[in-house]
């Protein structure tokens, strides 16, 4: 993991930069909440599992500089979270050593914190949420070098069950030639579509479209090996093969691009259709969310990440609340088939989102994808887990 850095948490504390939703923590708080010393050694993780996850990153710098971005200003990773039932953590990766054992404290309703301890004086500490009745967990690492987005599924005992229809969601950073158009497209995208895999693990068909407003026909092949280790080479015809590596657990699957020698990185998020309409009762309640975006305007260009509180309501409307924000967003949203939803944002900033739900009603994925005319133009990218009530 790259901690956060001591000398502040997250800086800039007057930035114009919101997100339309994420606003910077003064310095002192900033600094206070980096280096308090992460959680009481008295205090016992009200919950202790003892499980393997995937651990996917998708992180960069605040700030890109100037057009094109730079391949080392942003980053992807593909690791192994190890909870164990003492009350510890542990990363590691194929070809290096574990890390060092930290503790983690996960509440009973899903709270996740991570401690990292640099040394003896300073511990960190990454906050998220866990599914406690599925497979899926985020946290945030945030400092003022780097903004990350940590998320996965829970390793299962074998293969995973590919051959079905899946919704596929990502978001892409482009690292573009200084020949490219200096238009927000050519550094940050999301795209939304789908997918139907054979039992080979074939795309027999799918098609996404991407934030050019551009469809974009797929073809490729995944091939799963144990613990629901996933490969997945995916050809968007009439542009680029990209090959994404992670794990699929029951429903979901998040695997990650990291070979950035071949003009970009990102994320793909893989939700198992479901055989109708989501179910609107099912999907009213509180979901606990952990965002990835991209602003891409070239000169303002950079990585940001936020938590928050989405809250699908009777009538079907909505309401997002963002940690360390006042900003608020709500609308109407609507099911479609196979899962599929979408918010409509009606407070100002014309957003509107397109996702899905699991068949299981724990996990769900949506994207912005559209580049407002604004300021500061973003695409991002959001993971949501249903709050659980104890």
């Amino acid at each position: 993991m790259r901690p956060c850095s001591a000398r502040g948490f997250r800086l800039v504390p007057d930035s114009p930069r919101k997100l339309g939703l994420i606003f910077v923590l003064p310095i002192a708080l900033a600094l206070a909440s980096c280096q308090e010393g992460g959680l009481d050694k008295s205090v016992a993780s009200e919950v202790k599992i003892a499980v393997d996850h995937h651990l996917s990153r998708l992180g960069g710098a605040p700030s890109f500089g100037t057009f094109p971005v730079a391949p080392n200003a942003s980053w992807c990773d593909l690791q192994t979270l190890h909870f164990e039932d003492d009350g510890q953590y542990s990363t590691s990766s194929p070809g290096n050593s574990t890390s060092a054992k930290n503790p983690y404290f996960l509440g009973k309703t899903g709270e996740l914190t991570l401690t990292d301890k640099v040394n003896r004086n300073v511990t960190l500490r990454y906050s998220g949420y866990y599914d406690l009745d599925g497979d899926a967990y985020w946290f945030l690492i945030r400092s003022n070098i780097s903004e990350n987005l940590l998320f996965g599924v829970r390793q299962i005992s074998g293969k995973p069950t590919v051959a079905d229809d899946w919704h596929v969601f990502g978001e892409t950073l482009i690292f573009a030639k200084t020949t490219d158009a200096q238009v927000p497209e050519n550094i940050g995208r999301a795209f939304v579509g789908e997918a139907k895999i054979d039992g080979s693990g074939a795309i027999t068909s799918g098609v996404v479209k991407d934030s050019r407003d551009k469809s974009i026909l797929l073809a490729g092949l995944l091939s799963g090996g144990t613990l629901g280790f996933t490969d997945f080479a995916i050809e968007f015809k009439g542009e680029d093969t990209r090959s994404y590596t992670g794990g699929i657990a029951k429903h979901v699957g998040v695997l990650v691009d990291k070979t950035w020698d071949d003009g970009e990185i990102g994320t793909l998020v893989m939700v198992r259709k479901q055989t109708a309409s989501a179910d609107i009762t099912r999907l009213i309640g509180t979901w606990r969310v952990g965002l990835h975006a991209i602003f891409n305007k070239p000169g303002r260009a950079g990585v940001a990440t936020s938590s928050g509180v989405l809250l699908l309501e009777t009538g079907k409307t909505w309401r997002l609340s963002f940690t360390d924000s006042k900003t608020v967003l709500s609308g109407t949203f609507d099911v479609g088939d196979n899962g599929a939803f979408t918010l409509v944002e009606n407070g100002g900033f014309n957003q509107r989102f397109e996702g899905a739900v699991d068949p299981d009603y724990r996990t769900l994925t949506f994207v912005d994808k559209t580049v407002e005319n604004s300021a500061d133009p973003f695409v991002a990218l959001y993971f949501g887990i249903m709050e659980k009530k104890v």
